[in-house]
């Protein structure tokens, strides 16, 4: 059977060249031999032709293949400084360090300027400047930094990098949002105060699911409701606590819903007082009924003879509670007041009866 003509010598040269030029970065040089081979059978060339398009493309290999990259071991490119692909994503890294806290680095739009030993930002002679970072630094902790575009190309040293510091995670798990060296294990780090302000801006955290909950190191605010609260057997203590005081919880919602200041029991109370209080203004608002029932006429009076008799045995009014009674249940204002209304308006009709004696004295005296 009659063989195929050979393709045209340099069409199939410009080939091979773009084929090595794909290949040498990506496949190792055995690949490489392997691909040509049956480049070859497929042209139908001959051992000659293929012999000195070996020597021809020989010196193309090396100048079209920077980087050597075995089937076992280590890779070694051929770049002493940095990778960059698209012109703007960089990979970085060297045996010893970039910067001080630097190891390596993916980024857009960044490097490590090694004459000038500060960060790179943007490209020269580009309008945008618009960057991110991840830095791999020292002690295995991972840095995430981005920014802005700032109109061009300019540099800064690591202090001036921090400010676009937006995450970091160290080789113990703690996380930092908007700070580097995170104490606990999610540490946030506001853009500022609230100032008893509502103002999202400023907020280390903001919530959003119905409403809005925002919060710095001292603020919590919300632009709704807001709800605190603990199971049916738990309690939700507020309270000071520093490095050294052990918190006591001040003040404790139980919960059963009773509220207790200063003490952890209730008594069976919806609201506790250990200690002092004062108010400007107490309103009580009575279960029993208020006693203006003395001034009914279907109201028996009693007489002035049983008052005495009860005195001399209890110590004590009637329907008044008794000093044992308050040493052992406290005051009950609403009752207590009550019941004291209601000796005065007793009192009151015992007066009036009296008057009306005295009247009657007077006349049959005249």
């Amino acid at each position: 059977m009659k063989k195929k003509p050979y393709f045209d010598f340099l069409g199939t040269f410009a080939l091979v060249i773009n084929i090595v030029k794909m290949s040498s970065s990506i496949l190792p040089l055995s690949n490489l031999s392997l691909r040509f081979k049956q480049l070859f059978k497929h042209l139908h060339m001959n051992k000659k032709i293929a012999i000195a398009f070996i020597a021809i493309l020989s010196t193309g290999i090396n100048a079209f293949s920077q980087n050597d990259f075995p089937t076992t071991g280590n890779a070694n490119l051929a770049t002493t400084n940095y990778l960059r692909f698209g012109g703007r994503v960089y990979v970085q890294a060297t045996n010893t360090g970039l910067s001080g806290n630097t190891r390596g680095i993916i980024s857009n739009s960044v490097s490590w300027n090694t004459s000038t030993s500060k960060w790179a930002i943007g490209l020269t002679g580009s309008s945008v400047s618009d960057f991110s970072l991840l830095r791999f630094e020292n002690i295995g902790g991972i840095g995430f930094f981005n920014g802005p575009s700032t109109g061009g190309y300019y540099e800064v040293d690591n202090e001036g990098l921090e400010q676009y510091r937006r995450m970091t995670i160290l080789n113990d798990g703690k996380i930092g949002i908007g700070i580097s060296s995170p104490e606990s294990r999610l540490e946030v780090r506001g853009l500022g105060s609230l100032a008893n302000l509502y103002n999202p801006a400023a907020a280390g955290i903001k919530i959003s699911n119905g409403g809005n909950l925002i919060m710095d190191g001292n603020e919590i605010y919300s632009d709704g409701s807001l709800n605190i609260g603990v199971a049916p057997s738990g309690t939700l203590a507020f309270g000071p606590v520093d490095a050294t005081t052990s918190f006591s919880g001040a003040f404790r919602v139980f919960g059963n819903g009773n509220v207790g200041i200063g003490t952890n029991d209730t008594k069976g109370y919806k609201f506790a007082v250990n200690g002092d209080a004062v108010f400007t203004k107490v309103v009580v608002k009575s279960y029993t009924t208020w006693p203006d029932y003395v001034f009914e006429p279907s109201y028996k009076l009693p007489s002035l003879q049983y008052v005495e008799q009860y005195i001399n045995t209890n110590k004590h009014l009637p329907d008044v509670p008794s000093a044992a009674d308050i040493e052992n249940q406290g005051v009950d204002l609403a009752n207590t007041q009550a019941a004291l209304l209601r000796k005065i308006e007793e009192l009151t009709l015992y007066v009036i009866e009296l008057k009306k004696e005295v009247e009657e004295l007077k006349t049959k005296n005249n």
